[in-house]
């Protein structure tokens, strides 16, 4: 009985999985001043929260994007990742290299699964 509950579980899982793999993100408001980073409505992260950031290229079929990761200054804070139109690259790197250094960011072994399962 213990192994069928875990088998049931586990398909539950992977169902849950597969459906949320095939949403495509929503949409956000992304703008960018001087005073920080406001994604849609309600979220904003201000320069000063923030310790650096880096530019990553984007996944397969994202080929006007990039990926601008924020690493915030508190220490357990997972690093936040915003899709960016590629053209205004230089324009983001601009306005945030004038408040915080650009870092290298090394991709965790859960981004790279997230890369591969095309999350």
């Amino acid at each position: 009985q213990g192994n069928f509950l875990f088998v049931v579980l586990v398909a539950v899982g992977t169902a849950v999985l597969i459906a949320h793999a095939k949403h495509e993100p929503r949409a956000v408001a992304l703008k960018l001043s001087d005073e920080g980073l406001a994604l849609g409505e309600n979220t904003f992260y201000p320069m000063k929260a923030l310790s650096g950031f880096a530019v990553l290229s984007a996944s397969d079929g994202w080929a006007d994007a990039a990926v601008l990761v924020l690493e915030e200054k508190r220490g357990f804070a997972a690093p936040v990742k915003v899709f960016a139109p590629a053209r205004e690259l230089p324009a983001i790197r601009a306005i945030l290299g004038d408040h915080l250094p650009e870092i290298e960011y090394e991709e965790s072994l859960t981004d790279h699964l997230f890369r591969l399962l095309r999350f």
